[in-house]
């Protein structure tokens, strides 16, 4: 007869979860800057219905910018 690894999943009360005040992580990875797109049109209806357009190809190529530095 030989041994199994038998996992049982339960559940985890939020009450009985102690999380740390502060993290560190020693080798974490750098985060890469994302510039917030730049906004190209506002339109707003008579209904008061407001649509935002925003130009993406502006923040995307910002990103590929930041890629390659």
């Amino acid at each position: 007869m030989t041994k199994a690894n038998v996992y049982l999943p339960r559940t985890i009360k939020w009450d009985k979860v102690t999380l740390p005040k502060k993290w560190v992580m020693d080798k974490a990875t750098p985060s890469i800057p994302r510039p917030a797109p730049t906004i190209e049109q506002i339109k707003q209806d008579n209904s008061g219905k407001v649509e935002i357009t925003f130009n993406r190809r502006n923040s995307f190529l910002s990103r590929i910018e930041a890629l390659r530095q």
